[in-house]
């Protein structure tokens, strides 16, 4: 007989039981076969929105080739300045009282779908961005909106796999940056 682990349930699924049951055992083949699931559903929704998300910092500079000083009329140091100004968003939103407390505080999975769906749309109104004030202010906007998941990643993680298995979660996250890499080179 395998000896059963004992699994602190997501918020989320916490609904589901009786208040009285914070705790559930479970054995050493339904944990394997839950963690496949959740490595199937959630780990790699995670790892493709921070990738894209990553994406997103250096399109600008695609965006170059392709013509957005000319048609932003980005004279001088404001084409330099919209690689930085993303960088202002990410800080004001990791500022301790905004991001951490909200999303401890409210839904996490209300809360980090909201900021993905709104950095996507921040993300296609970049076409219609046409002087520098317009895509600076996206550019922010794109800024605060990935700061957000990374946070909300950080809290799913820990709700949705234990302790000894959130290291090896997060490393596939920085990961990702490899994937860039390989894909900034063929490109």
């Amino acid at each position: 007989m395998t000896e059963a682990t004992v699994c602190v349930l997501p918020r989320s699924l916490q609904v589901v039981l009786p208040p009285y049951a914070d705790s559930v055992q479970v054995d050493e083949v339904t944990s394997k076969r839950l963690r496949h699931t959740i490595n199937k559903r959630v780990l790699i929704a995670m790892v493709g929105t921070y990738l894209l998300q990553s994406l997103d910092k250096n399109a600008i500079s695609y965006a170059a080739i392709m013509g957005i000083r000319e048609n932003a009329h980005l004279v001088g140091q404001y084409y330099s300045r919209l690689h930085m100004v993303i960088y202002f968003g990410i800080l004001f939103a990791e500022y301790p009282t905004t991001t951490n407390i909200i999303a401890q505080r409210d839904p996490i999975e209300k809360y980090l779908a909201a900021n993905i769906f709104l950095w996507g749309w921040a993300l296609t109104m970049i076409c219609f961005g046409f002087n520098f004030r317009t895509l600076a202010a996206l550019r922010v906007l794109l800024g605060i909106f990935e700061a957000v998941s990374k946070h909300t990643f950080l809290l799913s993680s820990s709700m949705w796999y234990q302790r000894e298995e959130q290291a090896y979660i997060v490393t596939y996250w920085f990961l990702n940056y490899l994937a860039l890499a390989i894909i900034y080179v063929l490109t």
